[in-house]
């Protein structure tokens, strides 16, 4: 009769083998795990960057986010054409020689009514915005 002694030839070698599986697992999980919450960061932010789009298509949005450089912005802007200075509209509108630019889904251009010019703030950077 074999006992599970017997079977076992070398229990350190086991005992390492159950181990790197273990790590395995642990690895495979956590990636799973990380990807997931990429996931879910990167929908949250889409549907962050929707809500203030659709607030800018409103009116008038007071926005306070971080800059690239670390200060605190608060800026008025909006996407409503009719409050823009002509220019701009023309400018927003306009089928010239421009080469056409790959949207990118982290930023949100937006008219500032103040500066009356075009500024852009990253998403993941809003700490608040309300419709004035």
């Amino acid at each position: 009769m074999n006992t599970i002694n017997e079977d076992i030839k070398d229990p350190a070698s086991l005992a390492y083998g159950m181990a790197k599986m273990l790590k395995h697992a642990n690895d495979r999980a956590a990636a799973k795990a990380e990807a997931q919450g990429i996931e879910l960061k990167e929908k949250r932010l889409a549907d962050l960057r929707l809500k203030i789009i659709n607030s800018l298509h409103d009116g008038v949005c007071e926005v306070n986010f971080i800059k690239v450089d670390g200060s605190h912005r608060i800026m008025l802007c909006t996407l409503v054409p009719s409050m823009m200075d002509t220019a701009s509209q023309t400018a927003a509108t306009s089928d010239d020689d421009k080469p056409v630019r790959p949207v990118n889904h982290d930023i949100v251009k937006c008219y500032d009514v103040e500066a009356m010019g075009w500024r852009s703030f990253r998403v993941d950077s809003v700490s608040d915005w309300s419709i004035q």
